[in-house]
């Protein structure tokens, strides 16, 4: 009983640093960031700068992603376990359908500010799917990129080393 748990550990300890180092190098060579300001779609509804100094995640969706939709709890939590460690928390919609996104925001209630993106802004960011998740360090470079589905535990483990 105690060597098949030890070995459920273990199979779960390789898959979870095999996913921090995955995302570690998929987030590319650490060049600082120039973001752009994006207008906020959902609350407080003004131009909102990501190039504030501090830790931050960008978390990138759309409207019709489906595992965007089945990650929104789960994005809602992250959410907390940033703002409770003071990392900035960033939520960009990828900007196709600014109407269908106003929608969802007026059926659903987020949690979190939403902020429209664009082409321009993806393609800095290197969005290749959804939903994607960036994490930025003080010095506004991409550390860990991750896209699909995060755990809690794994968003709090790229915390912890930004």
């Amino acid at each position: 009983m105690l060597k098949s748990t030890l070995q459920i550990i273990g199979i779960f300890l390789i898959f979870f640093l095999w996913g921090l180092i995955t995302s570690y190098f998929k987030s590319g060579p650490r060049q600082s960031l120039n973001l752009p300001d994006l207008p906020f779609v959902h609350q407080p509804y003004e131009q909102k700068s990501l190039n504030q100094p501090g830790k931050k995640v960008i978390y990138i969706w759309a409207t019709w992603c489906k595992v965007c939709k089945a990650n929104k709890p789960i994005v809602e939590w992250d959410h907390k376990i940033a703002k409770l460690l003071g990392v900035e928390f960033y939520s960009i919609e990828e900007g196709e359908d600014l109407n269908e996104l106003k929608k969802i925001l007026q059926e659903s209630k987020y949690e979190f500010s939403v902020l429209a993106g664009n082409p321009e802004v993806l393609k800095l960011l290197e969005v290749s799917g959804y939903p994607t998740i960036i994490f930025i360090n003080p010095n506004s470079q991409k550390v860990f990129q991750d896209m699909g589905i995060l755990t809690p535990i794994g968003f709090f483990f790229r915390l912890l080393f930004l």
